[in-house]
């Protein structure tokens, strides 16, 4: 489904680059600033995981490098893409996809607690996890300054966290096999603020916080997102960019039914991060 999805979305960039611009939608006077463009590149990023698995304090509470061997660092693959659909470039659409996920298979250093009811990963115990994290954000900004040198704009949108936690103990007798999957597909909406600065035509300064914090009944969610960009346009149409991110982002739900969720328990992720790209923009 995600790969479906990631073509979708590419398929649908490359037909905004090749579609031309209407004779109404002419551009006003010539601004540094792109109608669209498609970034496509490398993620490098130091993450960490904090996992509950039940409710309160009485489910599985691990760090999921720490405890479960899953790596601290990550080398994915990224695309974000951006869309203006009016001649003077102040609407716009956001959207990015990366794919955090790891798989690590590793030795119970302790016994792990799983339950309130005595039930527990024995210490020597051959572990596995898979522990699934796709990231979509999709969001509408305005700009509300905009000249031939900055770019400034309100945004509101959406992140959609798509996270799976598989932990396998097989039998290793006297002891028990233990099985526990959850899985979360839940979004959050963001407020943000964007602000692009052109030192030249070419070389152009991208900054963007988004954030926002949600609590209803027994679930609750937050994210607090930094990105900042530099690019340069090396050709018409083409340019290189070097980006930095860092995100914190929590969902805690403690009924297992909110938006149809399989998940009870909690997931909090963390990670700074460097995205190197290439630019296909028009």
């Amino acid at each position: 489904m995600t790969r479906t999805f990631l073509l979708g979305a590419i398929t649908l960039a490359a037909l905004l680059v090749a579609q031309p611009v209407r004779a109404d939608q002419r551009e006003g006077p010539e601004t540094p600033w792109a109608r669209g463009a498609v970034l496509v590149g490398g993620f490098f990023s130091a993450i960490s995981s904090d996992v509950r698995l039940g409710v309160g304090g009485v489910g599985l509470e691990i760090s999921g490098e720490d405890m479960l061997g899953l790596d601290s660092t990550t080398r994915v693959f990224r695309v974000d893409a951006f869309y203006s659909f009016d001649s003077r470039k102040r609407h716009r659409v956001y959207f990015t996809w990366y794919d955090l996920s790891r798989s690590a298979t590793t030795t119970a250093l302790t016994d792990i607690p799983i339950d309130g009811n005595g039930n527990k990963i024995h210490e020597g115990s051959t572990v596995y996890t898979d522990f699934d994290l796709a990231l979509y954000k999709l969001a509408y900004a305005y700009s509300f300054f905009q000249d031939d040198r900055f770019n400034v704009a309100f945004s509101v949108g959406a992140y959609v966290a798509d996270v799976g936690i598989r932990i396998q103990v097989p039998l290793q007798p006297p002891f028990e096999p233990v099985y526990e999957d959850e899985a979360l597909t839940a979004p959050l909406p963001v407020l943000g603020l964007r602000a692009d600065f052109a030192f030249t035509p070419k070389l152009i300064l991208r900054q963007s916080v988004e954030l926002f914090y949600l609590e209803i009944s027994d679930y609750r969610g937050h994210i607090f997102d930094v990105n900042t960009n530099l690019e340069y346009n090396i050709w018409k149409h083409f340019g290189m960019g070097i980006g930095f991110e860092f995100l914190d982002f929590e969902l805690e739900n403690d009924k297992g039914s909110f938006l149809g969720a399989s998940f009870t328990g909690s997931v909090e992720i963390r990670f700074v991060g460097v995205q190197l790209y290439g630019k296909l923009y028009f």
